[in-house]
């Protein structure tokens, strides 16, 4: 269900003046809506759960980098004074 943001705006607030205008409520857009809301937010939650696994990773492969940066400084004289 690929809905762009503009769209869901657009129907929002279409709905929200049909509220205020006295008009009937369109029930068949207030539906869509709120599938559209609960898709939303399921979409949300599972790319914030990518970006916190991301960052995880992330902060793992400096510290690799990290202990490899300084097993490198402590094996560099050694290399050297064996050349």
């Amino acid at each position: 269900m690929d809905v762009t943001r503009s769209e869901l705006i657009r129907v929002a607030l279409e709905s929200y003046l049909e509220t205020q205008t006295g008009s009937k409520q369109n029930s068949a857009t207030e539906g869509v809506l709120l599938d559209q809301l609960e898709y939303l937010q399921k979409e949300l939650a599972e790319k914030s759960e990518q970006i916190s696994e991301l960052l995880q990773q992330q902060n793992q492969n400096q510290q690799v980098i990290m202990s490899m940066n300084q097993n490198q400084k402590l094996l560099s004289p050694c290399v050297s004074s064996k050349a």
